[in-house]
Formats: structure tokens, sequence, C-alpha cells
């Protein structure tokens, strides 16, 4: 990707080039030698590992042969290969990995909910919202829009207002600003806390304290050399 900035020289665009063809074919014979080491197909493939780096192979071999695809940018997906050398930093990201499936579930949640505030929104306000500000519930995507930029907080307060002025006797402006208000609680305070919770819950808290006491491999060679010489 840098060799393709625009100012950037032929004679680096080609050492750049070749350099990634070398790097290629070391990965094609390191998934080899693992192949080998294996012993059998059925040994090689229960490694998650190994499945991974053959799929990253293939589609940036695919990448070689149409340079204007960028596939072959699929390979910096294996900057992850040197969290080997960061246990700890290992560790949070094989937690964070673990807790996607209960963050799926959690978004589906949230998606529904929002989608239940956006046709409440229709029904109380409708079209009244729309000389006041863009962010509105004239139509179901304007709606879902608005819950989503009041779910951010980014000026939240400006529809809190449009939706109170759109209302004529006092309660239906309390009920407008306990409807916006309701919804920037919710969002901000609950269902943020839960993506915390859903997070932390799958930290293995010992494990990754046990991985900060202990020294990465960078540090292990330092102190063996220490002690060699």
């Amino acid at each position: 990707a840098a060799a393709d900035q625009p100012d950037t020289t032929p004679e680096w665009r080609e050492f750049a080039r070749w350099t990634y063809y070398v790097c290629c074919g070391i990965f094609w014979l390191e998934l080899m030698i693992r192949f080998t080491a294996a012993s059998s197909f059925a040994a090689f493939q229960d490694e998650s590992f190994h499945k991974f780096e053959f799929v990253v192979n293939i589609v940036t071999l695919a990448g070689l042969t149409n340079p204007t695809t960028r596939l072959e940018l699929i390979a910096c997906l294996r900057m992850y290969r040197l969290m080997v050398y960061l246990p700890t930093l290992q560790a949070l990201l094989v937690s964070a990995l673990a807790s996607v499936s209960a963050i799926m579930n959690l978004v589906v949640f949230l998606l529904v909910v929002a989608i239940t505030f956006n046709v409440t929104g229709r029904y109380l306000f409708g079209r009244q919202m729309d000389d006041l500000t863009r962010s509105n519930f004239g139509s179901f995507q304007e709606g879902l829009i608005t819950i989503f930029q009041i779910l951010t907080g980014d000026s939240w307060s400006g529809v809190l207002y449009a939706s109170m002025s759109t209302k004529a006797s006092d309660f239906g402006q309390v009920f407008a600003a306990f409807f916006i208000s309701g919804w920037f609680t919710f969002a901000n305070v609950i269902v943020y806390n839960l993506f915390i919770a859903v997070i932390i819950e799958n930290f293995q808290v010992k494990d990754t304290i046990e991985h900060i006491k202990q020294p990465g491999r960078v540090a292990a060679v330092n102190n063996a050399i220490a002690t060699a010489y």
C-alpha cells in the first residue's frame, strides 16, 4: 500500500512488488512445512491457525493475479502473529473475540428496542418535526437515524427541544421530553453498561494478571543472553 502513493518512485514500486512475492513464497513454504509436520490432512485442518493461513494465502495469491482487486491487502491480517511476543495483549484479544457471540445478541436486542422506539416516535410526532430539524420522525429511515443520533448523544438536546415544541399542551411537552430523554438514558446508561459487562464477563482476569507477571519472549531472550554472558 505504501508503494502505491503518487510520489513513489518506480524503483521503490518494483522493490515492494518483489518483496511481496518473496514474502508470499515464504508463507506458502511455511504452510507446506506445517502440513508435512501434521502428518495428515485431518490433523492439519484441526488447527484454526492453519485454516486461517490457508485462506489468507489463497486470497493473496488471487490478489497477485489481479492487482486491481486489492486482495493482496488481506495479508495485513497477519499482523496478529506479533501477538505471540505480547502474551498479555494476546490474552485480551482472545477474550474480546470470545465475546463476539454475546455482543451480536446484544446488538440484535438493541436493534429491536431501537425499532420499537422509532415506531413509537412515528406515532407521536409524525411529520411535525420536519420543519424544525433534520432529526425527525417523518419517515421510518429518518426516524431510525434520529434514534441512532440520540444513542450516540450527538446533539440529542436539539431533538429534545424540537419534539417538545411540537406539542401545545404541557402534558404533551412533558411526554415528548420523557420519550426522548428515556431513550437517551436507556441507550447511554443501560446498553453501554451491558456491552461492558459482556466483554468483562469473558475476560479471565486471573490469567491476564499471570501473563503480566510473566516476561514476553523478547524479555526471555534478553535474560538468557544476560545470564550466558
